[in-house]
């Protein structure tokens, strides 16, 4: 795509149509849906600035003599996959991973909060100890703005079960899996239990999963909330969210695809309407004014960002 000596183009018209082509034909022996092809599709024409210019940069390719005279150089490096399918790649400040999807959200014509919401996986199981004073600090400060999904610090559904309390730690949630240990009635019995503390459940995949796409079903047999399965770079993955649509289709042709009432993140549990509850005491007490909080993520980070 480059020229030799480290160039960064974005490649001739006829090179971008190939690679058309070519995804065109993955999406085809893959079955992926329409829609999916439609929205991965439009990335083709984002400009290469939103996204090369938040890329580590590759290594310029030095040309070498080698021992039968012929020239070698260094393979460029764009990135690699992580064990979930996502793309991982360098960044020089926490804020620059948002920064853009933001700008790509802004090209495809979708409004992050609206048509698109995220969910930030910390993995901090793997870069901190366990700190239960800091997780209820954050869980205070952010739990009434965002969810707060306990996911490796949550207990076995076999515990849960036993003890009955879904409230250590402190989360908007937990996620539940299927593994060799959990049985049918245990899944339905910890799903009903969380659904009766008005916490949320979300069902995602173990590791070593297979490729069929039982797992949708279950998601939607036992009504959760939200489901997590990775990111599309398998076909594990993709044979799930394949399901999933089939399975969507299928309740639009019979004419029984529901819809669970609108909801909102504010005061979406017991914990949150309390801590609502104490702080607009606390002003009261205090004859102050209660201002809205600021979000999360600043809107004209955001449009400058889109603007660029």
């Amino acid at each position: 795509m480059g020229e030799e000596g480290g160039g960064r183009g974005c490649g001739t018209p006829r090179e971008l149509q190939r690679l058309k082509q070519q995804a065109l034909e993955y999406y085809r022996e893959n079955d992926v849906p329409r829609r999916l092809e439609e929205l991965l599709n439009s990335t083709f024409y984002l400009q290469p600035a939103d996204v090369y210019g938040h890329l580590p940069p590759p290594p310029k390719t030095e040309s070498k003599k080698g021992h039968n005279g012929g020239k070698r150089g260094q393979q460029l490096i764009t990135g690699k996959m992580s064990h979930l399918g996502c793309l991982t790649i360098a960044y020089d400040t926490i804020e620059q991973p948002l920064l853009l999807i933001q700008g790509i959200c802004a090209n495809l014509g979708l409004e992050l909060g609206t048509n698109l919401h995220l969910a930030i996986n910390c993995a901090a199981h793997e870069l901190m100890d366990y700190d239960a004073e800091q997780w209820d600090s954050i869980y205070s400060a952010l739990g009434s703005r965002c969810y707060i999904i306990a996911g490796s610090a949550s207990k076995s559904i076999s515990k849960l079960l036993a003890d009955g309390n879904i409230s250590i730690p402190k989360s908007s949630g937990l996620i539940i899996k299927h593994t060799n240990q959990t049985t049918m009635s245990d899944l339905v019995e910890v799903t009903n239990l969380i659904d009766s503390e008005k916490h949320i459940a979300i069902f995602g995949s173990a590791e070593g999963e297979s490729s069929d796409g039982s797992l949708a079903d279950l998601a939607v047999g036992l009504g959760v909330r939200f489901i997590k399965l990775g990111g599309l770079s398998r076909g594990e993955r993709v044979t799930k969210y394949n399901r999933l649509f089939t399975i969507e289709e299928e309740l639009v042709q019979n004419g029984t695809l529901g819809f669970k009432e609108e909801y909102t993140v504010l005061g979406s549990n017991k914990d949150n309407d309390k801590a609502a509850e104490s702080h607009e005491a606390a002003a009261e007490v205090a004859g102050e004014l209660r201002e809205p909080p600021q979000p999360i993520f600043p809107a004209e980070a955001g449009e400058e960002s889109a603007k660029a």
